[in-house]
């Protein structure tokens, strides 16, 4: 989902502003998904990144949203085991977590599986790439 996609960008360049709405909106959208597919992976994988960012955004709760975000990858992963942004949010997780040799093992799984990744229609999302090669040059 673009909004999603856009408020991460936005944090990484450090406007942390939003996070909060923007979840919020994403939420109430992906929620829309469920209605239809309650297994749909690519919405688990979504609403697993919001998590994520909620994280990032509140150091309070931070334990609690990890949780979630995990939560959503266990459903995600149940559905479609060898989808790629699986492994990118974990190396996400596992990166905000202090944990960058870890995550650098998630991110290279995430790079291997784009090769061999078949999107299962013309609807799924095609991010993911990008996102290893961001965080595998910051990781030292």
């Amino acid at each position: 989902m673009s909004i999603i996609r856009g408020q991460i960008t936005s944090q990484r360049e450090g406007n942390v502003q939003n996070i909060d709405e923007t979840s919020a909106l994403a939420e109430k959208y992906i929620g829309g998904i469920f209605v239809k597919n309650p297994n749909n992976a690519e919405a688990n994988i979504l609403l697993s990144q919001i998590y994520v960012l909620k994280s990032s955004n509140n150091p309070t709760g931070s334990a609690d949203n990890l949780a979630k975000a995990n939560e959503y990858l266990t459903k995600a992963a149940s559905a479609d085991k060898n989808n790629p942004r699986i492994d990118v949010i974990k190396g996400e997780i596992a990166f905000n977590g202090g944990d960058k040799e870890l995550a650098k093992k998630y991110f290279n799984s995430a790079s291997g599986k784009f090769k061999t990744y078949s999107k299962k229609s013309s609807l799924d999302p095609n991010w993911g790439k990008e996102d290893i090669e961001y965080y595998l040059s910051i990781i030292k």
